[in-house]
């Protein structure tokens, strides 16, 4: 109904960014936080990784990248073992799409399931995913993480900006201009630098994103102006006598 006022915060191809400026060994932590926890579930999860090539062609980066995946433990959520429980589904047309290897993709983590009905998938790692290809483009709300080339951070923005989507971004990188331009650039309504990119406080980082992840115009939970989005204001005149009812019921 288009007189209906409404307010959404929808989806997200959330990207965090890996410079040569950055801590290598810090990144990964991160980014096992932000693509796995929840089973890659939360609409602000990372599920793209977009890497500087120096650090796409660094075989340790990507060895500890691999052993870092494999060494997080999935299966059942009453395990507190376990940091990659079940998903919602066992049936996913996207997911299943996106376990076929487009040209010049291959596996770092091939996928997995930990149980018999594939409701518990092992963190999976995409290597070599091209921008527009199906596994770039499209939401999959699963443990799985697709690892792009990218030349530098100018190439890295502009790939991430390509997406339809802009809820969260993260950015891994020391360099204080580096900060600066990626900040002042991203198109994403939460940024997260040298992070996680999942786990907004509300108060402190009102949450919401812009492009197809948002709709309405209140599309910032927890933010001062959220409530007001959602009311009818008007000015009302008040007159002299009033005011001075009103301040002597404050004194």
């Amino acid at each position: 109904n288009p007189s209906c006022p409404m307010s959404a915060e929808t989806g997200g191809k959330n990207a965090i960014i890996l410079t040569s400026s950055c801590d290598r060994d810090h990144a990964i932590l991160n980014i096992m936080t932000s693509a796995f926890s929840n089973a890659g579930q939360k609409c602000s999860a990372c599920s793209l990784l977009l890497l500087e090539r120096e650090i796409y062609e660094d075989e340790e980066f990507r060895e500890k990248l691999k052993d870092a995946a494999l060494s997080l433990h999935a299966g059942s959520a009453w395990n507190p073992g376990n940091f990659v429980g079940p998903m919602v589904s066992n049936y996913n047309d996207k997911l299943e799409k996106a376990f076929e290897l487009e040209p010049g993709e291959s596996w770092l983590v091939a996928p997995e399931f930990a149980d018999a009905k594939k409701y518990v998938l092992r963190p999976t790692i995409k290597w070599g995913v091209k921008p527009g290809s199906y596994t770039f483009t499209n939401e999959l709300f699963a443990p799985m993480l697709a690892v792009v080339c990218v030349e530098n951070l100018n190439d890295a923005i502009r790939i991430a900006n390509s997406s339809e989507y802009g809820l969260t971004a993260g950015l891994q990188s020391l360099d204080e201009s580096e900060q600066m331009q990626w900040k002042n650039s991203i198109e994403a309504g939460n940024l997260y630098i040298n992070r996680g990119i999942t786990g907004a406080i509300v108060s402190r980082q009102p949450f919401g994103g812009m492009k197809r992840s948002a709709f309405g115009a209140g599309i910032k939970a927890g933010g001062p102006n959220y409530a007001a989005s959602f009311m009818e204001i008007e000015e009302v005149l008040i007159t002299e006598g009033e005011e001075r009812l009103q301040a002597a019921r404050k004194s």
